[in-house]
């Protein structure tokens, strides 16, 4: 009988453990996130509402201006340093049709510098970021539920990133696929 409670216990945590994978289409509103950077695969999700649990691991959260805009977020890290952000006018959000010039930046850490011992730092350094600017790039939905506060959709655009010395890089965000809870907007 413990054997199989044992066995049973252990298929239960392999399943509550399983991961989800962002680049999968799905319109459930699990908080996932995913799109190719370049040709490589950025992944963000999260489990349950904002914070999932200390430290902010691979967070997926979306974020209400007033009942006009709401902005998809995704951490990939504890700081906020490295994100990517959707910002929408709920009004342009439809199932029929394209925005062909969304709202979408990418932030990132590009320098730690050090600084003297009585000036504001973490980890010993000055934290600087940068963010992308945008080209071009299209935003799609494949749901809009707003009875059960569900918003799913896709995207791809490119963008120009400054980097450290000075020059820029351009960078392509392809195969974007996300899948949020965005609460009860009516």
């Amino acid at each position: 009988m413990k054997q199989l409670l044992l066995f049973i216990s252990m298929i239960l945590l392999t399943i509550s453990c399983e991961k989800i994978d962002p680049f999968v289409e799905t319109d459930e509103g699990k908080n996932v996130l995913g799109f190719y950077l370049d040709g490589k695969k950025v992944s963000y999700q999260t489990s349950g509402g904002f914070p999932s649990e200390y430290p902010y691991e691979h967070c997926v959260y979306t974020k209400h201006f007033n009942t006009d805009s709401l902005e998809i977020i995704a951490l990939l890290d504890n700081y906020y340093y490295n994100e990517i952000s959707i910002k929408i006018a709920i009004s342009e959000i439809s199932t029929t049709h394209e925005i062909t010039d969304p709202d979408i930046t990418l932030t990132y850490i590009y320098r730690v510098t050090p600084l003297p011992p009585d000036e504001y730092s973490e980890g010993g350094g000055r934290i600087e970021r940068a963010y992308t600017i945008f080209k071009s790039g299209e935003l799609s939905f494949r749901k809009w539920d707003q009875q059960a506060g569900i918003l799913s959709g896709n995207f791809r655009f490119d963008c120009e990133a400054p980097q450290y010395d000075g020059s820029v890089k351009s960078v392509s965000v392809s195969g974007g696929n996300f899948d949020v809870k965005t609460g009860n907007i009516l």
